[in-house]
């Protein structure tokens, strides 16, 4: 998926990363109000694919792109003088949300809400926005997007370089962008019956595999695989916790006291049915 990172707004510049797909929320770039621009960056292998999905995407106005070698594994001392050119004194993008200078952010996996103040003389505001935190919009045919070529700012002796991309490879889907996860604590109690309880039911739903940073901590899964705790951003919570006063039943949609050694194989056995 290609995820768009808003960067800035009255007139939003939002960043998007050819090596995860494309994704596009019109629904959050019409609450941030005016038009909205995309900035592709990659190698000459990379970019036109995703610009012309890009360019499908209702909500967004205009797609700019960058091609060079040192964009193919993008580093931020890479990338920030093409954004500092691009961002200039007589840059259009200059403030988030109509000139903004209060943001919210959730804090504490979800269960506080940070209100963070900018001091309005910084002109240009940088911010990430959560890819499930928004609908994606669907690719339209009909779609007027403008598409401009800018021309890349080569950097020279970079103190930083991609040396390699390790990504961990799986039949199941990826959890960033997975419709269903099933996750597990530390009450699996080690990795062999981590992976012997989850899998089976991740397999017969379809679903990715997370883990909370305490199964994740002890050694249970690889930390690609921690979740947050709270599944903030979640449409339906089923939990399975034999303790009917475990925290997650307090934002479960769906909650059963049960053990979870005995529940899980038979909902298996009754999916597969």
């Amino acid at each position: 998926m290609l995820r768009i990172r808003p960067f800035a707004l009255c007139r939003p510049l939002l960043r998007q990363n050819h090596r995860f797909g494309l994704t596009f929320s019109a629904h959050g770039s019409s609450a941030a109000g005016g038009q909205v621009t995309g900035l592709v960056v990659g190698d000459s292998t990379q970019v036109q694919s995703v610009v012309e999905k890009a360019k499908k995407l209702k909500g967004l106005t205009t797609v700019l792109h960058s091609t060079s070698s040192q964009y193919a594994s993008p580093v931020p001392e890479v990338v920030s003088p093409l954004l500092e050119r691009l961002l200039s004194d007589n840059s259009p993008y200059t403030h988030v949300f109509f000139n903004a200078t209060t943001f919210t952010r959730p804090i504490y996996a979800g269960n506080a809400i940070a209100t963070v103040r900018a001091p309005s003389s910084i002109p240009v505001k940088f911010f990430t926005v959560r890819s499930t935190a928004f609908k994606a919009s669907a690719p339209e045919d009909g779609a007027q997007v403008e598409e401009k070529t800018l021309d890349p700012v080569e950097v020279v002796d970079s103190p930083t370089q991609h040396i390699k991309t390790d990504l961990t490879k799986s039949d199941r889907p990826d959890l960033g962008v997975a419709s269903r996860v099933v996750s597990g604590g530390r009450a699996l109690k080690n990795a062999e019956t981590f992976k012997a309880t989850l899998e089976p039911l991740a397999d017969v739903l379809g679903a990715a595999i997370g883990a909370s940073r305490a199964a994740v901590d002890a050694g249970y899964a690889d930390n690609s695989l921690q979740v947050g705790q709270t599944g903030k951003d979640s449409k339906l919570i089923v939990a399975v916790n034999k303790d009917p006063d475990a925290p997650i039943f307090q934002v479960a949609d769906v909650g059963l006291v049960a053990d979870l050694f005995e529940v899980v194989p038979q909902l298996v056995e009754k999916l597969k049915q």
